[in-house]
């Protein structure tokens, strides 16, 4: 469009999924057009998430050719051929069988004898992608994809993804290609995994082989957040149609609402950058206006609601309104039923990042003025109408559903693969014998659980925040997604667990301290032990029966390696409880 070698007919409104198009600092012209980036657009019900078959090889599906053209002097190559030979020695670095199916029509013998000595298969790509069902099916045949860029799009840092990656990656499957720049939803490193070099490409390969799961789940999180045709086309036809009302910012790729913008932006500021900080949530930093930053995260309506209830009525009601993030703005998402909040940006001080005694024990402080002050108060029942019951009759409810959910399963004779063989009989025996167990938990718990109280219901080290103030460290919490009224060992229990071993029982004689002048005396070692362990089995058992559910409803390829996963959590806690009674003195 600049040298005049494309002319585009006038529109109202420029649309391109070049994430860097048109902004400050592209090394590229802008055609003299104002564009509005939006992601490409993946249809997910016609790619469906499924398990690798085998071992299987890393795949891409590319052309060969494209040709070279010339701008301000400088010439850039559009050839994929110029990219894979810079990395033509990468099998021979790499264990993982790498496959190209490229078309090359009369040049496909030369560059089989050139190719195939170094490891790398070949084939030709009408024979794998002559239909959309032939397409899919060698996609999603494949154990992940291997692709280079085109060097132009490298070189323009261009922030690039290809349509083709996109099915990859929502066929559950790693992608391992290269860098084209930075971006603001691509991970490096979660699922897409980018490389810049022959070393990092065969690191990277290896990073998806040794977590595999993990990077496929990641994978296809990734497409539903940012490339959900839904989404996308709602944003692109709601942009479009709507020329009255300026445009949502997209120099930060995500599509945030107007109404959230405009409440945090006041009508001086702009959004100046945003960070993906994870699935959901991101910070986004301003210039002028009333903030610096924000975090906003993207929520179902019934836990926006109730974490608003948390920052706006529950803890405030305990004194505790400072301890987590205020609300600065809410928005409904105008392409889906979620719903966006703006917290106030508390930094990147999270315990996990930094767990020094003094940290640990400002935070367990906290933890402890939660319980007391909520336990009896007025505003439990407020906090019973929205949130869940966190008790012992969570863990028998659990328990309950996950053995129906798990029979019902051997009764459908869905079979796992070899590698997950036997799992869906070894859990439910290990639940049959919680079940009869439940009376001996029941009855501890009644005599030492204490009273109910308001729970955070999610204690990670990650969900914690400690800044040094004038009068000492001060505890901040996040996340409070999974609040919810029960007794004080489903959430001591959970902090707990993020510890080391030898180190969990200063800390829990810290909770005990702490908790002392509210007139509270913890349980013995002992039924501590019961207590805890009841409350991890119960969340175990929680995590059994969406799988179970989905195998049964949609035989869902990420059922069983996720029962496999549960068991393991099983196991672990079976060989290292919560508390070893011979770490810790008897109370």
């Amino acid at each position: 469009m600049t040298t005049g070698a494309v002319d585009l007919a006038p529109h109202d409104i420029y649309f391109t999924i070049g994430e860097t198009v048109g902004q400050p600092g592209a090394p590229f012209p802008d055609g003299g057009r104002a564009w509005l980036y939006t992601p490409p657009p993946i249809f997910l019900p016609e790619w469906p998430a499924l398990p690798p078959s085998g071992p299987g090889r890393y795949t891409t599906v590319a052309h060969w050719w494209g040709g070279t053209f010339e701008y301000n002097g400088t010439t850039f190559c559009n050839e994929k051929r110029v990219s894979f030979l810079e990395y033509l020695d990468l099998p021979t670095r790499t264990p993982v069988p790498l496959e190209l199916a490229v078309c090359l029509a009369e040049h496909y013998d030369e560059y089989r004898q050139l190719m195939e000595p170094k490891g790398w298969t070949l084939r030709e790509a009408w024979d794998v992608s002559a239909t959309p069902e032939s397409y899919r099916a060698y996609v999603q045949r494949s154990r992940g994809e291997f692709s280079c860029a085109k060097p132009a799009y490298v070189s323009l840092d261009t922030a690039w993804v290809s349509d083709r990656t996109l099915c990859y990656l929502a066929s559950s499957k790693p992608a391992v290609v290269q860098h084209t720049g930075a971006s603001r939803i691509l991970p490096d490193a979660e699922g897409l995994l980018r490389f810049r070099s022959i070393d990092e490409a065969a690191k990277a390969l290896a990073a998806a082989e040794a977590d595999y799961e993990r990077h496929g789940r990641a994978a296809r999180a990734l497409v539903e957040e940012h490339f959900d045709a839904r989404r996308v086309v709602a944003s692109v036809l709601e942009r479009a149609l709507e020329p009255r009302v300026a445009p949502v910012p997209k120099r930060q790729g995500v599509d945030l609402p107007r109404e959230l913008l405009a409440d945090l932006l006041d009508g001086t500021g702009r959004v100046a950058d945003i960070r993906r900080l994870k699935e959901r949530v991101y910070r986004l930093e301003m210039t002028n206006g009333p903030h610096r930053s924000v975090v906003v995260k993207r929520l179902e309506p019934a836990v926006a609601q109730r974490t608003r209830l948390v920052a706006e009525r529950w803890l405030p009601a305990l004194g505790l309104g400072d301890r987590c993030p205020r609300v600065l703005a809410t928005a409904a998402d105008g392409a889906s039923a979620s719903i966006w909040h703006a917290f106030e940006d508390l930094g990147d001080e999270t315990l996990a990042s930094d767990p020094t005694p003094d940290r640990v024990a400002a935070t367990v402080d906290l933890i402890a003025q939660l319980h007391t002050r909520g336990a009896r108060h007025p505003v439990l029942p407020d906090a019973r109408r929205y949130t869940g019951a966190l008790g012992f009759s969570y863990f028998t409810a659990n328990v309950h559903d996950a053995i129906a959910a798990l029979e019902a399963l051997v009764a459908a004779a869905i079979e796992p693969p070899p590698e997950q063989a036997g799992v869906t009989e070894r859990l439910l025996e290990r639940l049959v014998g919680l079940r009869a167990d439940a009376a001996r938990r029941a009855q501890v718990f009644e005599q030492a659980g204490g009273p109910d109280t308001l729970l955070h219901g999610d204690l990670w080290t990650i969900n914690a925040f400690v800044a040094a103030t004038a009068e000492g460290l001060r505890a901040q919490l996040v996340d409070w997604d999974r609040v919810g009224v029960g007794p004080f060992s489903y959430d001591l229990s959970a902090f707990l667990l993020r510890f080391p071993p030898e180190e969990r029982a200063w800390i829990l004689e810290r909770y005990r301290e702490a908790v002392a002048p509210a007139g509270w005396r913890l349980a013995a070692v002992l039924e501590l032990m019961d207590l805890f362990d009841t409350a991890e089995r119960g969340r175990y058992a929680n995590r059994i029966i969406w799988p179970a559910l989905a195998l049964l409803r949609e035989r869902a390829a990420w059922g069983f390696p996720e029962l496999a996963e549960v068991e393991r959590w099983f196991r672990a806690l079976d060989q290292s409880p919560v508390l070893d009674v011979g770490a810790l003195t008897p109370c």
